[in-house]
């Protein structure tokens, strides 16, 4: 059998974006090159959390709000398709519950301009 003894081992020096890299790695979703430079342009680890600190919260509440619509409880006046991206729009894997659902009364409403949306017992449903 072999055996092998390191007795020193000295790795080469990180380099400063390799550095600031491994920063946004650790304390981000990952770096881009935007945020890399950013980084590096703010100097040291230390700055960039303060940097991040200083920030306004951005809370996923706000984002999810100003990207969703509630549920209608009444008649839809104007009626469109969105987008599953688009601002506003609200995309489920289901238009109905096979639970809560059962029973009641389905009606298709005609909006004028050739679309339709449908009524739950009375409630609309989107």
């Amino acid at each position: 059998a072999i055996h092998f003894i390191i007795r020193d081992y000295n790795p080469p020096a990180k380099t400063n974006d390799q550095s600031f890299a491994k920063l946004l790695l650790q304390a981000t979703y990952g770096p881009t090159q935007e945020s890399l430079h950013e980084a590096k342009s703010l100097g040291s680890a230390e700055a960039w959390v303060r940097d991040q600190i200083d920030k306004p919260a951005s809370l996923h509440r706000a984002h999810y709000r100003h990207r969703t619509n509630g549920y209608v409880k009444t008649d839809i006046k104007h009626h469109g398709v969105r987008l599953a991206c688009e601002r506003g729009s609200r995309w489920n894997r289901h238009a109905f519950n096979r639970w809560r659902d059962i029973g009641k009364t389905i009606v298709e409403v005609p909006t004028g301009s050739g679309s339709y949306y449908l009524k739950v017992d009375g409630i609309a449903r989107t």
